[in-house]
C-alpha cells in the first residue's frame, strides 16, 4: 500500500509538471500572438489574446449584469490576485499563474488595443491598476523567496532598479521543476542515502525532469520596465486629456531611468501642449544631450 501510494503521488507530480509546462507554452503564445496581431493593427485579435492571458491568470473581474452599464470595471487590474508567498508557499488565485512578465506585455499590449477602439477609461483601468498596485514590486517580493540575492538586491534602492523580473518562466514554476522548494526537499533527503538508493531516486526524478525553461534575460530589468509602464501611462492619460497626470507619470518614469528618452520627449511634448514653453526648453535640451555621443571629435 505504501508503494502504491507512492506511485500514485508521483504520477501527480507528473501530471502536474506537464499541466505547469503547457501554461508556459500557451503563455508565450498569447503574449506572441498579441505582439503580432498589434503590428498588423489587428487590434481586437490583440485584445483576445492578451485578455486570455489575464483571464487565465484571474486579473480581470467576473463578468457581472451591470457590464454594458459600467465597461470600465471589465479592465480594472485585479493586483490582488497576483500570486503571494504565504509561510513559505505560493498562494495565488491561478493553479499555474504566469510569469510577471507575461502578465506586463498582456496589460501592455490590451491597453494599447483598448486605445486603438477609443476606450481610455477602460485603459487606464487596466494600465492604471497594473502600476498603481504596484505589481512588479511585490512579483520581486515573491521572486526573493525563492533567491537571496533577489532578497538583498530589493533592500537597496539602487540595486532594486537593476533587479531582473525573469523570464517566461514564473518563479512558482520553481517549485514543481528543478531549483523548487520540492526538489530541495528531495536534495537533502537524498544526502543520507547510500550512493545505490540515490542512482536510484534520481533516476526516477529524470521522469519529472524541467522541460520548458527560458533564460531571465527575456524581459528589461526593474527600473526600465518601471520607466516604460509610467511612461506608456503618460500616453493614456495624454488620449484623455488628463495633462497634469500625464506629466506626473513622465516625472516618475525619468525617476526610474533619468536618461530614458521616450518619457523626455513625452515630457517636453506635455508641457508645450500646457503652454509652459520656458520649463521645456531645458528638457528639450536635455533630450539633445543625451543623443549626444558620449564620446565623439572635438575640434583642436
Amino acid at each position: 500500500p505504501v508503494a502504491s501510494g507512492t506511485g500514485s503521488g508521483s504520477r501527480n507530480q507528473a501530471r502536474d509538471l506537464l499541466e505547469c509546462e503547457a501554461s508556459l507554452l500557451e503563455d508565450s503564445a498569447l503574449v506572441k500572438l498579441a505582439y503580432v496581431s498589434l503590428c498588423q493593427q489587428d487590434h481586437a485579435s490583440a485584445l483576445r489574446y492578451s485578455r486570455r492571458l489575464l483571464e487565465k491568470n484571474h486579473l480581470l473581474p467576473q463578468g457581472s449584469k451591470d457590464d454594458a452599464e459600467e465597461p470600465r470595471k471589465n479592465w480594472t487590474f485585479q493586483v490582488q490576485k497576483l500570486p503571494q508567498m504565504v509561510d513559505g508557499k505560493v498562494s495565488g488565485s491561478a493553479k499555474f499563474p504566469s510569469s510577471i512578465g507575461c502578465v506586463m506585455l498582456g496589460t501592455l499590449y490590451a491597453a494599447e488595443a483598448l486605445l486603438a477602439f477609443s476606450k481610455q477609461s477602460e485603459a487606464q483601468a487596466l494600465l492604471g491598476g497594473f502600476v498603481s498596485g504596484s505589481a512588479l514590486q511585490k512579483s520581486l517580493e515573491l521572486q526573493s523567496g525563492f533567491s537571496a540575492g533577489v532578497a538583498k538586491e530589493l533592500s537597496d534602492e539602487h540595486q532594486r532598479s537593476e533587479c531582473s523580473l525573469g523570464g517566461l518562466t514564473p518563479p512558482a514554476y520553481h517549485l514543481g521543476g528543478s531549483g523548487g522548494t520540492s526538489s530541495q526537499q528531495a536534495s537533502k533527503e537524498k544526502e543520507g542515502k547510500p550512493d545505490s538508493e540515490k542512482e536510484k531516486s534520481s533516476s526516477k526524478d529524470c521522469g519529472n525532469a524541467s522541460l520548458v525553461m527560458y533564460p531571465p534575460s527575456e524581459f528589461p530589468r526593474f527600473g526600465n520596465s518601471q520607466c516604460m509602464l509610467y511612461t506608456n501611462l503618460a500616453a493614456v492619460h495624454v488620449q484623455d486629456n488628463n495633462l497634469e497626470e500625464a506629466e506626473r507619470c513622465c516625472e516618475k518614469a525619468l525617476q526610474a531611468q533619468p536618461r530614458a528618452l521616450a518619457p523626455l520627449r513625452s515630457l517636453v511634448y506635455i508641457l508645450m501642449r500646457r503652454g509652459r514653453h520656458p520649463e521645456a526648453a531645458p528638457e528639450a535640451e536635455a533630450e539633445q544631450d543625451a543623443l549626444r555621443p558620449e564620446v565623439g571629435w572635438r575640434p583642436p
